[in-house]
């Protein structure tokens, strides 16, 4: 061989550890930022929104803006969706079928409580619902059908059922501050339903404590109405869909 000749040295490599590109995710809590960094931002390509808030998708995907609308946390316990289910173990997991009472849970209160939340929160009650809970009143009637088996014997099948009334309406609207934030205060009417329940708490040793159950039947409508005004507030030349953005981690790869 020339003692001229280089000599270039084979490399063998084992592992290549390639590092996933940086990706910024921001969520922001009120609409004016969330406008001024939609403007800041320049490689924006459509605007994905549902009730729940609006996500900014750019071109490379390495930044993820979000607006979660910050909601009043008193108000907001009627927004929890429903995910009831027939029975439940002893471990408290829950099994059987589900059951379906609503598209959100509903919430008990005492009368003392209900009292103190609409005295806070309801901007204007339409109902006299707070006259009627302070004057409420419940009837509670026993029924019982006593049904012969067979004639030839004196066995009866006996069947009770007990059922509560009040002057509380079952149904009502209250007007209450969904949003209140250094920008803005946002205001929507909430349509309830309400009745009289018992504590079905086997644990309790107050068993048959009556509470007020309310369930916000116009939820689901109220948040879309309030975030689809939102997006009409964005830039009217970026595509805007109604969907969900889902986000998973990236894996290094060996």
């Amino acid at each position: 061989m020339s003692e001229n000749k280089s000599i270039t040295p084979r490399v063998t490599v084992e592992n290549l550890v390639v590092n996933p590109k940086t990706r910024r995710e921001i969520a922001i809590g009120n609409i004016e930022s969330f406008q001024k960094i939609t403007n800041d931002i320049s490689n924006i390509s459509s605007i994905l929104w549902n009730e729940e808030g609006i996500t900014l998708i750019t071109t490379d995907y390495s930044t993820i803006v979000t607006f979660r609308p910050e909601l009043n946390p008193s108000v907001s316990m009627f927004f929890t969706r429903s995910e009831r289910r027939e029975s439940t173990s002893l471990f408290g997991k829950q099994t059987g079928m589900r059951v379906w009472e609503g598209d959100f849970e509903p919430v008990k209160f005492t009368k003392g409580n209900l009292l103190k939340f609409l005295q806070q929160y309801t901007i204007k009650d339409k109902s006299g619902l707070m006259n009627s809970i302070k004057e409420m009143k419940i009837v509670e009637r026993h029924t019982q059908t006593e049904t012969m088996i067979d004639l030839d014997d004196e066995n009866y099948k006996t069947e009770e059922e007990r059922t509560l009334q009040t002057n509380i309406p079952t149904k009502f609207i209250l007007e209450v501050t969904l949003m209140e934030n250094p920008y803005e205060k946002v205001h929507v009417s909430l349509e309830f339903e309400a009745k009289v329940v018992e504590n079905n708490d086997p644990f309790s040793t107050e068993k048959r404590k009556k509470y007020i159950q309310l369930q916000c039947v116009n939820a689901r409508q109220v948040l879309r109405d309030v975030i689809q005004e939102y997006v009409k507030r964005l830039p009217p030349n970026i595509p805007k869909y109604y969907g969900r953005l889902s986000l998973e981690p990236t894996e290094r790869r060996n």
